[in-house]
């Protein structure tokens, strides 16, 4: 297999991994945790989520990142849809209680 269209694969693609592979999951795993502290705060910035905030907005973030993480994965190693559909049934999971929350009072809002 060319070099190049190795370098483009995701590694959901590959057909075997070697001992001497990139582990993905040990490289990506702080960066996805540094995201969704990163979108805890956002949203703990911006929405009203009543006395547990601070902690409901941590969950919230790290979730998001998780699923955003497991469905794109799992998208690229089937293309069973679009990528409008997937983002759009993403989406429509994701603003479900989130929509309903009102803003911060003191926050800039979505």
């Amino acid at each position: 297999m060319p070099q190049v269209y190795r370098f483009l694969m995701h590694p959901a693609e590959e057909s075997h991994q070697t001992e001497q592979g990139f582990d993905v999951g040990r490289h990506s795993a702080p960066l996805l945790r540094r995201m969704g502290e990163e979108l805890g705060q956002v949203i703990a910035e911006r929405v009203d989520l009543g006395p547990a905030a601070e902690a409901q907005a941590r969950i919230w973030g790290h979730g998001i990142v998780g699923m955003m993480h497991a469905a794109g994965d799992w998208w690229l190693g089937e293309r069973p849809c679009s990528r409008a559909e997937l983002v759009r049934s993403l989406a429509d999971l994701l603003w479900g209680r989130l929509a309903e929350a009102d803003d911060r009072a003191d926050g800039p809002g979505f």
